[in-house]
């Protein structure tokens, strides 16, 4: 992909201050792209812009949980930047265990913090992007979302398959306005969350089992940057599965 492609394209990375998020930032960043990075922790936000151009990095924290936080930060990146090109969403929260003992609060975190947080920003967002006449927004989701590998993560999957379906609703909406939705769905990476599911009582099996077969973050940024782009153009309301191959088509 050219550099210039997306250059001065203003993109708003929602969980930059996460593994994912917080690379995808990065590739936006070097490519030119000014970049809003949005999460709850700020340290991490700046560590991850500190080695880009203050005018291109955008340092804004948000509690993705607020209707209000949310949509004012749409509103202040288009009040300074005059449009939002780009939307990623790369919010998550883990909450691994048997079906039977996880409770409404864990399963009410992972929608909160996933579908809710994800339409919170996508319904921010669309007002204006209608108004431009044009818009791209990548959800990150995750393989569990087609098929549950483990049952530990039935709740994270869950999640993961209403952003998926929550996704296609709005990308047939909104397609007749210029606006594409699509979503990358992560297989195992390595990450801080991928040890955290390591940890629990269902550990990878089969293929994902060998570290050489972990994918990256940069895979993922890879992914969001072609969805994102110009590139992408006739595509919209799909689901790209990025774990090597590991999740059985059904």
């Amino acid at each position: 992909m050219s550099d210039q492609e997306l250059m001065n394209k203003v993109v708003w990375v929602v969980g930059a201050s996460g593994a994912l998020g917080g690379e995808i930032a990065k590739a936006f960043l070097a490519r030119g792209a000014v970049t809003v990075l949005s999460g709850r922790n700020k340290e991490r936000l700046e560590a991850c812009a500190h080695t880009f151009p203050s005018e291109k990095a955008i340092i804004t924290p948000i509690n993705v949980h607020s209707a209000d936080e949310v949509d004012r930060a749409a509103a202040n990146i288009v009040a300074r930047h005059r449009r939002i090109d780009i939307l990623v969403n790369s919010t998550s929260t883990s909450s691994f265990g048997d079906f039977l003992e996880l409770t409404d609060e864990q399963w009410r975190q992972i929608f909160e913090s996933k579908l809710f947080a994800y339409t919170r920003t996508m319904r921010a967002a669309l007002p204006f992007m209608v108004e431009q006449g044009a818009g791209s927004i990548v959800n990150i989701s995750g393989s569990g979302g087609k098929y549950p590998k483990f049952p530990s993560h039935i709740a994270g999957c869950s999640g993961n398959a209403a952003v998926n379906l929550a996704s296609k609703a709005v990308a047939d909406q909104f397609y007749s306005k210029g606006i594409r939705v699509n979503c990358v769905a992560p297989g195992p990476i390595r990450s801080p969350r991928f040890e955290s599911l390591q940890e629990g009582d269902q550990k990878i099996t089969g293929a994902e089992k060998s570290e050489s077969n972990l994918g990256t973050a940069a895979d993922i940024a890879d992914a969001t940057l072609f969805l994102a782009s110009d590139r992408s153009r006739h595509i919209n309301g799909i689901v790209l599965t990025v774990d090597g191959g590991s999740t059985p088509t059904i």
